[in-house]
């Protein structure tokens, strides 16, 4: 998602991307979202040209749009 803030990962085994959100000291996670919910393995999560998130599955590579 384009700005999207805090710590992003993807989840190879279950296919989703979540999203952290950090204290201030950035030692504790206070919040974890699932932001997309892949039918792959996600490989690789990557912020993009224009701030957008875009993930890799072992077959191609997407980008993160809002609905």
């Amino acid at each position: 998602l384009k700005a999207l803030r805090g710590l992003v990962m993807g989840d190879y085994g279950t296919g989703r991307i979540h999203r952290f959100v950090m204290n201030a000291r950035h030692t504790k996670v206070r919040n974890d979202r699932t932001v997309f919910d892949s039918n792959s393995s996600i490989v690789d999560v990557a912020t993009g040209p224009g701030g957008w998130l875009y993930f890799m599955t072992e077959n191609s590579i997407m980008r993160v749009v809002r609905k």
